[in-house]
């Protein structure tokens, strides 16, 4: 990671009807969340007009925040095929907004984004919610409970890349030891 300028990354956890996201900027050791929070549209309104509205919301995030890249929880199959397939349009709409504006997409399966933040792939929800306030204490005073564990999952997706750029210079810096 470099030193000099801050890194954003933009974490999303895909939905059709709720969108959670969380924007966190990185400079040296410094991590903060920038913003967070989850874009809704009505269950009652058709699928192709509840992603044009979450579409449009987070098109509007995006130009606004500036992020370097978006982490994006992966899919997986759970009991419902038909949540995996609403799960896929979702990630579709948010990987081509993400391509239209050039940004570089890193998926992480979701054991992965938990252990990243709990040391327990297996661990729930509200466990990687905990975790995360304690981590960064402005989670803890948000006002907004409303989808907190949509907010916490898509920091938790970004916090996970965090943790993949750290890694990935401590591995560069041993590299460059040893020559």
């Amino acid at each position: 990671m470099a030193k000099a300028s801050a890194i954003r990354v933009l974490g999303v956890d895909p939905g059709t009807i709720r969108l959670g996201y969380g924007l966190i900027e990185v400079l040296g050791s410094a991590v903060k969340v920038v913003a967070s929070g989850v874009v809704a549209a009505p269950a009652t309104w058709e699928t192709a007009r509840r992603l044009a509205r979450i579409a449009g919301e987070l098109g509007r995030l995006i130009e606004e925040a500036a992020p370097s890249c978006l982490a994006l929880e992966a899919s997986f199959f759970g009991k419902d095929p038909h949540a995996l397939i609403r799960l896929g349009e979702a990630r579709g709409m948010v990987l081509a907004l993400a391509g239209a504006r050039g940004l570089a997409v890193h998926d992480y399966p979701p054991a992965t984004v938990k252990k990243s933040v709990t040391g327990n792939g297996g661990a729930s929800k509200e466990q990687v919610a905990r975790v995360l306030a304690a981590l960064l204490p402005e989670l803890g005073r948000a006002a907004d409970h409303d989808g907190r564990l949509d907010r916490t999952d898509a920091i938790a997706v970004a916090w996970c890349h965090i943790q993949k750029l750290r890694l990935a210079d401590r591995i560069a810096a041993v590299a460059r030891a040893r020559r």
